[in-house]
């Protein structure tokens, strides 16, 4: 059995905060917006919920609403560009031989609170998949690029989407910022071997060694410990022929060969619609975590974002059938985007009791300083009236005999209450 053809999508996301500005630089470069007509979206309200698919496909471009905390615009609901690129890269291996990798495309949807998800589409035919294992390493590796290994793919496929927000930068290390929530791409790749999958364990494997970028030799499995979690997790087979596995770097479809409907359904809707949507939640939970720590942030506003967020962009159930929902838990799950709404959570409620104290005891002191100007304005008032009862000789006389009273009065209290703390 062989790879007949590995389709691949290289994702990662960054941040923007304009993004009128940001669609100006992409429409001056080449890239070109795209929308899906009103046949399309009927057809996939069919399928799925009609907010998820007016959120994903953009049917209002017009409508855009305020950032909270920055005061910059961002859509309402996902604007995608494209731009073609057409041609072929030749990747150099660490042994010194070549593989060729056909970018076909770039797509870029920028998001609600300043967050763009982008993608690099890629296809291999007839590979051996140690060499594509290989050169997709090479080419996710975004703080290590080696421009001699593969210049090609950083000129046709990286370069085109960092000039959208710095054509100034010289060298390789600046494209981290293409990876704002680490150092990797992640990869969504669909295989297709050229004849049946093998038995249920040896899929397995297969999946499992494909999904972590590993040989497919024998022996080159990792941690039976690890395995068995991570199968248990991601794991998705559903039908007998194809298998699935979603990780938190990558999610891997192995089949059969696919006829082109079945193809078209993974690349646009398990790709395009549920995978981007799910990175696109992964990412605004890392950036708002990272917001949270920033010293002088301001915590009602981030609280007003993330309730923004999950009111109008947390979807739990998308789609009407089973399938979509599946591979949305196991993404879901890879993803760990439980995990962090629940730590988000933990520290809102934290900074939150954290400003609750802070205004608590602003507004004591506040109090304190209130009954202090009480305190000496009555004061004021008994002095005034004992000088007006009594002729003293001078006014002052009135004041002074009433201050020895009051402390006469406090020395008592002070002694009455120490001694009865001794008596205990």
């Amino acid at each position: 059995m062989k790879i007949a053809r590995n389709t691949a999508y290289l994702c990662g996301h960054f941040i923007s905060d304009n993004w009128r500005v940001l669609a100006s630089q992409a429409e001056s470069q080449g890239w070109e917006q795209t929308t899906a007509d009103s046949a399309a979206l009927s057809i996939n309200k069919n399928y799925y919920y009609g907010e998820f698919v007016d959120f994903l496909h953009n049917p209002d471009k017009e409508s855009v609403s305020t950032r909270c905390h920055t005061k910059s615009v961002y859509p309402d609901h996902m604007v995608i560009f494209s731009k073609k690129v057409g041609k072929d890269a030749t990747i150099t291996l660490r042994d010194g031989s070549t593989t060729t990798v056909a970018v076909d495309n770039l797509q870029l949807w920028i998001a609600p609170f300043g967050i763009v998800i982008f993608s690099i589409s890629i296809q291999m035919a007839e590979c051996d998949y140690s060499e594509t294992a290989e050169a997709l390493q090479l080419m996710r590796d975004i703080c290590h690029y080696n421009h001699d290994k593969i210049g090609d793919f950083i000129d046709m496929a990286i370069t085109p989407v960092y000039n959208l927000i710095d054509t100034e930068a010289e060298g390789t290390a600046h494209y981290q910022r293409l990876t704002h929530n680490g150092n990797k791409l992640k990869i969504f790749q669909i295989i297709e071997t050229d004849s049946p999958l093998p038995p249920s364990d040896d899929t397995r494997r297969m999946i499992y060694n494909i999904g972590c970028l590993m040989p497919l030799e024998e022996g080159a499995s990792g941690d039976d410990s690890y395995y068995n979690r991570v199968m248990e997790t991601g794991h998705i087979s559903i039908f007998s022929d194809w298998s699935a596995l979603a990780l938190f770097d990558t999610f891997t479809m192995l089949s059969s060969p696919l006829p082109d409907f079945r193809r078209k359904i993974w690349i646009d809707d398990y790709f395009g619609m549920i995978y981007i949507y799910m990175l696109y939640r992964q990412s605004f939970l890392y950036h708002y975590n990272s917001l949270f720590r920033a010293k002088g942030c301001d915590i009602k506003q981030l609280e007003a974002d993330i309730l923004l967020f999950e009111r109008r962009y947390c979807f739990d159930r998308f789609s009407y059938n089973f399938l979509p929902t599946e591979i949305g838990r196991a993404i879901d799950r890879s993803l760990e985007l439980k995990e962090s709404t629940d730590f988000l959570h933990s520290m809102v409620t934290q900074a939150g009791a954290v400003y609750e104290k802070e205004s608590d005891d602003k507004m004591n002191r506040v109090l304190t300083l209130l009954a202090i100007i009480t305190i000496c304005s009555t004061i004021w008032d008994l002095f005034s009236m004992l000088n007006a009862a009594f002729a003293f000789r001078d006014e002052m006389t009135g004041f002074r005999i009433g201050i020895y009273l009051l402390i006469l009065t406090f020395l008592i209290i002070y002694l009455v209450m120490h001694s009865r703390r001794r008596k205990r």
